[in-house]
């Protein structure tokens, strides 16, 4: 049996109160398809550019001789970089709700 069918919701409007069926949820569409897809970019964005960062800091250190600087400069530019990108999408996903 299909417990969407069963759940019930409460409309207020100008008549008063009326108890409505719920309307059944779509799990597969386009829609909830696009956040997933977003949810994924959020976790790439701040990932992607502190460990790229990193990696670039250390193959700094090893050419330059300078032992922890470069790789510290890397992080902390990926972590900027990230919070940029994290501002950038909040601001996307709020004009598109």
């Amino acid at each position: 049996m299909n417990q969407q069918a069963n759940k019930k919701i409460l409309e207020l409007g100008g008549n008063g109160v009326t108890l409505k069926d719920k309307p059944p949820v779509e799990t597969n569409s386009p829609d909830n398809f696009y956040w997933v897809l977003q949810a994924s970019e959020v976790g790439f964005s701040i990932a992607l550019p502190i460990v790229a960062g990193a990696f670039l800091g250390l193959w700094l250190d090893k050419k330059i001789g300078t032992q922890p600087i470069m790789t510290l400069i890397g992080i902390m530019l990926g972590v900027l970089l990230s919070a940029a990108k994290l501002m950038g999408l909040v601001r996307e996903f709020s004009k598109k709700r």
